[in-house]
């Protein structure tokens, strides 16, 4: 989460990891295991997660060779 300032991060009894706006991390994927293969030749646990990992998809499935 980003705070506004270091203040509110303590106020809040958080740990500031660094400064500056929090990165996006994705959407939350759900944990169902659908194979997909990602042009980067890894296989990913479903589409959402491949798309979190910003890849484009190759073809259904686990990669060959995974």
């Amino acid at each position: 989460m980003t705070y506004s300032n270091a203040c509110q991060a303590e106020r809040r009894g958080v740990r500031i990891e660094y400064a500056g706006v929090c990165e996006n991390l994705g959407r939350n994927c759900p944990r169902d295991y659908s194979p997909v293969c990602g042009i980067d030749e890894v296989t990913y646990d479903n589409e959402c997660r491949l798309e979190n990992a910003g890849v484009d998809k190759a073809y259904a499935g686990a990669c060959i060779g995974d």
